[in-house]
Formats: structure tokens, C-alpha cells, sequence
């Protein structure tokens, strides 16, 4: 049972996208989509707040995508305040 446990944690994906929080489109490439399916996606939070300073995105938050990597069924969504990335 916990080799099989292990197994799926290697099935699992993370990955980072940056979502507009009055208008929900994701970021893709310096342009906004409405489709998840065209959102870029970002391997940890670094590059995705690295593209939101170069882009100088204000009045978005990270979503954490994450589940098996066929559905990536979960989403945590978190705000990103702008004092810490323009103080």
C-alpha cells in the first residue's frame, strides 16, 4: 500500500497560473483568456511573480493547479498582495 501511495505522488502536477481577480482571465503570454486551457503555466511561484512584475500585473492572484496529471482537479487560489511586489 505505500509503494502505490508513493507511485501517485510522482503522477501528481503543480503548476502556477496568474488569474485576473475583477475579470477571472488567466494570463497567457501578455495577453488574458477566459479558457484554463490556454492559461500559461508556470513550473513554481518565482517565475509567476517574475512575469507579473516584467508585465506589471496589478489585481491579480496565483492559482495552484494541482491533482493527477490528466485532470488537475484542484485549484487554491491565492491573492497577491501589491506591497509585496510594489512596496
Amino acid at each position: 500500500m505505500a509503494v502505490r501511495a508513493a507511485g501517485r505522488l510522482n503522477n501528481t502536477s503543480l503548476t502556477y497560473l496568474i488569474q485576473s481577480v475583477t475579470t477571472h482571465e488567466y494570463f497567457q503570454k501578455g495577453n488574458w483568456t477566459l479558457e484554463l486551457g490556454w492559461a500559461e503555466e508556470f513550473p513554481n511561484s518565482a517565475k509567476a511573480l517574475d512575469t507579473c512584475l516584467r508585465h506589471d500585473l496589478r489585481g491579480v492572484e496565483l492559482v495552484l493547479q494541482f491533482g493527477i496529471e490528466a485532470g488537475r482537479n484542484y485549484q487554491l487560489h491565492l491573492p497577491v498582495p501589491e506591497w509585496l511586489l510594489w512596496p
